[in-house]
């Protein structure tokens, strides 16, 4: 399964390649037609009425926009069109998803989108593409120019090596090469960029050898005005912003270059696997199936008990998810999502901070995406999601993001028992109102 969180909406990826969405709907950046709010998922498209027959398997939320993927490496987006950050030659809205032909992007297939702020980076198997709004050099093609269409950014930015993932953030950009060196460009204040200054760059810089700890990288993430890299070692390093406890180092002072979150012992002494990055706030998955987070606790983002501001990385307990392990999460504008190994599609009602297993709104809450979404449409059935993302051709990619996880297709037997029992209650219910009647 695939999720993404935007500015207050969260799109959603089934094993079988349909997907699905909910929260605010302005510009049509649900996919749905129209700008209505949605209170509750609602089926984008299946494949083969939507997307032209193909599985979509990643999407990627911006501000106002929103993208994905189909494991043939096709690429679709739709939503506010402004600096032409759908990358479809126009400023032009779309309220559904629409087709970016492959030769919009040098006829070689897409293996990952992001969505930032006011752009969009697409990495396909020949190298990266950016469009949108090019404000301090977010787009990387040595200017500040919008692109209405996607443009490359020159293989020289990068020396000639392999990207393997991409990101994001509100006016920057990130990049991880086949090795693990970390590439960034775009507004560097604050020290967003991790070069240990707040300098502007406008094409992609190499951050140095020594800026992790000589580690190579193997996810990256970049949020409002911080970035987050995990390392082959399972190591956590942040730089940026850290005004609300975001970067998790103890303080709300910014790093201008990378620092190391914690030692060791850090993190139940278990290694991060992954990271994500909201506008300020971050989560991080272990090995052991562990989310922790975060950063300001306001809106409930991090789903900790109140709503204060994290300054180090705290982990939700287990219990909240029916003691399933988490195997990806999301991160938005201020909500994240996470998906557990098991299938139930969970959203607390608003404005509830803590877990909650009812149906509800999903715009500045935390959500929990997990694998069942028939729950919102009962007769549609799916089956274990997909986690996998696809490639340095397309698979390997995806696994670099999500970690490479596949989920277990049946509901924990705790909810098979809610089942019945709601089963029984409705039984009864309709005896009683039959007896009233007559």
């Amino acid at each position: 399964m695939a999720v993404a969180c935007g500015r207050g909406f969260t799109t959603m990826v089934t094993e079988q390649g349909d997907v699905w969405a909910c929260g605010k709907g302005e510009h049509g950046v649900l996919g749905l037609g129209t700008d209505v709010h949605q209170l509750l998922p609602a089926l984008v498209g299946v494949a083969d009425e939507v997307f032209d027959g193909e599985a979509v398997v990643l999407v990627a939320a911006g501000r106002e926009h929103t993208a994905c993927v189909s494991m043939k490496g096709t690429l679709w987006s739709w939503g506010n069109g402004e600096d032409g950050r759908l990358g479809h030659g126009d400023e032009e809205s779309r309220q559904r998803p629409q087709r970016l032909h492959r030769d919009m992007h040098g006829g070689s297939p897409a293996v990952m989108v992001s969505c930032g702020n006011l752009h969009m980076l697409v990495l396909t198997t020949d190298g990266v593409w950016s469009c949108g709004f090019g404000g301090a050099g977010r787009l990387g093609h040595g200017d500040t120019a919008s692109q209405l269409v996607l443009t490359l950014v020159g293989a020289e930015g990068f020396r000639g090596g392999q990207i393997v993932m991409v990101a994001a953030g509100v006016c920057h950009s990130v990049a991880l090469g086949a090795e693990g060196s970390v590439w960034t460009w775009g507004e560097g204040s604050l020290g967003r960029l991790g070069h240990n200054n707040q300098e502007n760059r406008l094409v992609p810089t190499l951050l140095a050898g020594e800026a992790l700890g000589g580690a190579a990288g193997v996810v990256v993430a970049a949020g409002g005005m911080h970035t987050v890299v995990v390392t082959r070692q399972g190591a956590l390093w942040v730089w940026g912003r850290g005004l609300y406890g975001q970067l998790g180092l103890g303080d709300e002072g910014n790093r201008l270059a990378p620092e190391r979150v914690g030692s060791e012992e850090y993190f139940g002494g278990a290694h991060v696997i992954t990271a994500h990055c909201g506008l300020n706030h971050t989560l991080a998955i272990t090995k052991d199936g562990a989310l922790w987070t975060f950063g300001i606790g306001t809106d409930g983002a991090l789903d900790h008990t109140g709503r204060n501001n994290r300054l180090v990385p705290t982990r939700i307990e287990a219990h909240h998810f029916g003691n399933a392990k988490i195997v990806c999460a999301a991160a938005g504008h201020s909500h994240s999502a996470a998906v557990t190994e098991h299938g139930i599609l969970n959203i607390p009602p608003y404005p509830h901070p803590t877990p909650s297993r009812t149906r509800g709104v999903c715009v500045s809450v935390f959500v929990y995406v997990c694998m069942y979404i028939h729950i919102c449409k009962a007769e549609h059935t799916n089956t274990h999601t997909h986690t996998q993302t696809h490639t340095h051709t397309h698979r390997e990619t995806h696994q670099i993001a999500c970690r490479g996880v596949t989920c277990n297709p049946h509901p924990p037997p705790s909810t098979r028992r809610r089942g019945i029992r709601k089963r029984r209650r409705m039984k009864r219910r309709g005896r009683g109102r039959g007896r009233g009647i007559m």
